[in-house]
C-alpha cells in the first residue's frame, strides 16, 4: 500500500493514540528493540492443514534484551486449543519446542512475558536466523493445526560480494564488488546498490537465477542503470516477466558482471538473504560535517551474527583524493560530529575494508546504537584527516506498533465479547505499509 508523507504523519498520530490507551505492556513500538511478527495458517503446517483458522503474534525484544513481550491472538479452529509454543525450525521443516505459551493463553487470547531463566540466547538466535515458528494444536490436529514463521517485521535483505572466484568456471582477476539488495515488504520494489572496484570496460550487469557454482537464466538487466562503475537505483519488480521472489528468497539468485576481456562473467556473487540484523551505509561527501571536495563514494554492508556478539563488514570505495589513512564507525546522528566506537583501520586493504569485531567491541549498548540508526562510518584521508567520505548505517527494519482492540475503547463503551489484535509497520522512507 503506497502512502504520502501527510498520511503516514496522520497513522502515526492515530497509532500514538491507540497505544495511550494500553500499558506498554499491550501496544509497542520497535524503537531499539526488535519486533518479530508471525502470520499463523493450516497452509504453513507440515504437511498442510485444511483448516479456516488463522492467528497473528506479536513478539518484542526489548532494548536491553532481557524480555520478550508475547502478543497474540487466534481464531477459527476446530476445537479448544491443545498446545502452543514456539518452535525449532525454518519453513517447511518441523522442529522441537523452544518455548512452551500456554501458561499465556486466556481463551484464543495470549499475552505474557518471556523473560529470566526463559529468554535464552538460543531463543534469541533462533528467532533472529529464520529458524522458529509458533505453532497451535487441537484435538483434530495434535501436531499443529496452524503454525506461522516468526521473523523480524522488516523489508528482506540481502548482500554479495563479488570476485572472479564465484564465476563459473572461475576466472583470474583483481576486480571485486559489493552489492546490497533490498526487497520491499510487500516484494513489489527492490533498492540495488552496487560499487564495482579495479575492473574496466564493463559490457553488462545482470541479475541471473541460478544458485552458487552453476549459470543461470537472465532475470534483470542491470546495465542501463550502471554509472561510474556503480549502481544506485529502485526497480519494480512486476516489470520483470521473468522476476521469481521464491527464487530470491532461496538464495538462487545472483549479480554477474562482464568485461570485454571475461564476456561470460569477470566477478559474480549470490544475493544471500541476511535473516538477523544488517545494514548499508552510502557512503559520500554529503554526509560529512566539515569542507570537503572530493569524487569519492562508498558502499558498506554490515551485519550482526545470530548471537549478537559479532558485527561483520564490507566497505568498497573509489575515487577519493588519495589512499586512506583512518576508517572508524562513530556514535553519532546524521550531522552531527559523534564519538569514535571502533577502529576498523586495521581492516584496510586498497579500496576495501572488511572484517570482523566482536567481545568487548560489541556491548548491548553498541547493538541498540545500531538498531536506533545512530552509527557511521567514516573513511579519512590525509587531505581530509577529519573524513573525505561518511555514511550513516540505515537498517532493514520497519517502524512496528502491535495494539489490541476490544470493545471497551469504543466511545461509549461497546459491551463485547468481540476481540483482536493488530500489527502496523512502516518502512523508514515512510513510503508504505504492511498490517
Amino acid at each position: 500500500m503506497k502512502i504520502n508523507n501527510m498520511f503516514t504523519s496522520k497513522i502515526k498520530l492515530i497509532l500514538l493514540a491507540l497505544l495511550c490507551c494500553f500499558s506498554t505492556a499491550n501496544a509497542a513500538n520497535s524503537g531499539s528493540s526488535l519486533h518479530f511478527t508471525a502470520w499463523l495458517s493450516g497452509s504453513e503446517e507440515i504437511p498442510v492443514v485444511n483448516t479456516n483458522a488463522k492467528g497473528v503474534f506479536s513478539l518484542k525484544l526489548t532494548d536491553n534484551r532481557d524480555s520478550i513481550i508475547v502478543l497474540g491472538i487466534v481464531t477459527g479452529l476446530s476445537g479448544p486449543i491443545m498446545g502452543a509454543s514456539i518452535q525449532e525450525s525454518r519453513r517447511g521443516t518441523t522442529g522441537g519446542a523452544l518455548k512452551s505459551l500456554e501458561l499465556m493463553q486466556a481463551g484464543n487470547k495470549f499475552y505474557g512475558v518471556i523473560t529470566g531463566a526463559d529468554l535464552n540466547v538460543t531463543l534469541i538466535a533462533k528467532m533472529l536466523n529464520g529458524e522458529a515458528y509458533v505453532n497451535i494444536s487441537t484435538a483434530e490436529n495434535p501436531t499443529g493445526e496452524i503454525r506461522g514463521q516468526l521473523g523480524l517485521e522488516s523489508e528482506y535483505e540481502f548482500h554479495s560480494a563479488l570476485n572472479g572466484e564465484n564465476v563459473s568456471p572461475a576466472v583470474t582477476t583483481n576486480a571485486y564488488g559489493i552489492a546490497s539488495f533490498q526487497l520491499s515488504k510487500d516484494k513489489s520494489l527492490l533498492k540495488i546498490h552496487a560499487i564495482f572496484n579495479e575492473i574496466d570496460n564493463i559490457t553488462s550487469v545482470k541479475i541471473a537465477m541460478a544458485k552458487a557454482g552453476e549459470n543461470g537464466s537472465l532475470v534483470m538487466d542491470l546495465t542501463p542503470y550502471l554509472a561510474n562503475n556503480g549502481i544506485d537505483t529502485t526497480l519494480k519488480t512486476g516489470d520483470f516477466a521473468l522476476w521469481n521472489t521464491d527464487s530470491l528468497l532461496e538464495d538462487k539468485m545472483y549479480l554477474l558482471v562482464s568485461t570485454t576481456d571475461f564476456t561470460d562473467g569477470e566477478i559474480r556473487g549470490q544475493m544471500e538473504r541476511q535473516y538477523g540484523l544488517s545494514f548499508t551505509a552510502l557512503l559520500n561527501v554529503e554526509q560529512e560535517t566539515e569542507p570537503v571536495t572530493t569524487n569519492g563514494e562508498g558502499i558498506g554492508i554490515f551485519s550482526f551474527n545470530k548471537m549478537l556478539d559479532t558485527l561483520m563488514y564490507q566497505i568498497a570505495f573509489n575515487n577519493l583524493s588519495g589512499i586512506p589513512t583512518k576508517a572508524y564507525l562513530y556514535l553519532g546522528k546524521p550531522g552531527e560530529t559523534g564519538s569514535l566506537i571502533l577502529d576498523i583501520t586495521d581492516s584496510i586493504k586498497g579500496n576495501l575494508i572488511s572484517g570482523k569485531a566482536y567481545g568487548i567491541d560489541i556491548t548491548k549498548a553498541i547493538t541498540k546504537a545500531f538498531i536506533g540508526g545512530n552509527i557511521y562510518v567514516n573513511i579519512l584521508t590525509k587531505k581530509y584527516p577529519k573524513g573525505e567520505i561518511r555514511g550513516q548505517l540505515i537498517s532493514n527494519l520497519r517502524e512496528t506498533y502491535a495494539f489490541e482492540l476490544c470493545g471497551s475503547q469504543e466511545v461509549p463503551a461497546v459491551i463485547t465479547k468481540a476481540q483482536g489484535l493488530g500489527i502496523v509497520s512502516i518502512d523508514q522512507e515512510t513510503t508504505n505499509l504492511h498490517y
